[in-house]
């Protein structure tokens, strides 16, 4: 029997499945982020080293065939973590991008990435680009990330009377712990204060769907950012040039539908003709169909069976459209 490893990570979480040949899950595993900007290399080496521990505890593998990846890091920390306890024949990367399109089921498209951060892949026969995605200060607009900023702005304005009042401003207050705007200084100096902000995207998206005005647009302008750059890959591309469809995937579409319908709305505006769609699973999945893709294994040869054993990691769309 042979065995396969397959992780996704990102800003705020990790994911591990350890499966055999047959596409059969023997273990999975999910930890927190993995980006060494946004956490301590100490920290992150203790992480995936107890995770790693975990995966492979009580199971009887000391070979892995091949390890497919897709990390939002710079450094090998999983790797060497998982090299040093079990042999590894061979080691592949995969762009976050990449994986997305795998686990659409295509071989090319424009992927409107939104997680914690944002990108806007594109991959095309002659053409391959990464359009935003420059990090919490210069870029990632319409990420979680950014969604948070903007709710914790949202809610000193409302507490300062500066901008129009919202719900956020005392369910922000609440989840720090104070009852002064200048106290929320103190975030930016903790070494965790991207997960701090990206965490309040989970208040903003309660509040929009309960209807707070100022909830709402802040999902439909991160809407708008996505669709901007999306425009932009277009326009590069050219609409009759592209090759597949437009996939969006990350957690931030979850939040609240009318980013997902704004976005829609702007694209469609510009570009009728191009098509949006969704994955069939999780990016980590798409890992796995990279690599049987490599190996000369159509997706639609091996749908149904990851399907059933990968269940678990299909792509909910939820309320999003």
């Amino acid at each position: 029997m042979k065995y396969y490893l397959a992780a996704d990570g990102g800003g705020t979480k990790l994911n591990l499945i350890l499966y055999d040949q047959n596409l059969k899950i023997i273990k999975a595993v999910k930890g927190s982020g993995i980006n060494e900007t946004r956490k301590d290399k100490d920290l992150i080496l203790k992480e995936c080293t107890e995770l790693v521990d975990e995966l492979l505890s009580n199971v009887k593998v000391k070979e892995i065939e091949e390890f497919t990846y897709s990390l939002a890091s710079s450094v090998t920390i999983l790797q060497d973590v998982v090299a040093d306890r079990v042999s590894v024949k061979r080691m592949v990367s995969y762009s976050e991008g990449q994986t997305v399109i795998a686990s659409a089921g295509l071989s090319y498209g424009v992927v409107a990435q939104a997680g914690t951060g944002s990108d806007v892949f594109v991959y095309q026969p002659n053409l391959t680009k990464i359009i935003g995605g420059l990090g919490s200060v210069l870029g990632d607009d319409g990420g979680g990330f950014d969604i948070g900023l903007k709710s914790i702005k949202s809610a000193i304005k409302s507490y300062e009377n500066r901008g129009e009042k919202t719900l956020l401003e005392q369910a922000v207050f609440e989840k720090f712990g104070v009852k002064d705007s200048r106290e929320l200084v103190t975030l930016v100096r903790e070494k965790n204060f991207n997960e701090q902000i990206s965490s309040v995207t989970y208040i903003t998206s309660k509040l929009a769907r309960q209807g707070d005005k100022v909830a709402v647009e802040i999902y439909k302008n991160a809407g708008k950012d996505m669709a901007g750059q999306v425009n932009f890959a277009l326009k590069v591309i050219g609409e009759d040039n592209l090759v597949g469809k437009v996939i969006v995937s990350g957690g931030a579409w979850k939040g609240f539908n009318k980013m997902y319908k704004t976005f829609y709305k702007t694209v469609k505006k510009s570009y009728p003709n191009v098509q949006i769609c969704f994955p069939y699973f999780e990016p980590i999945v798409g890992c796995v169909i990279a690599r049987l893709a490599s190996s000369g294994v159509p997706f639609d040869k091996v749908k149904g069976k990851l399907k059933r054993n990968f269940a678990n990691y299909l792509f909910d769309k939820g309320d999003i459209r």
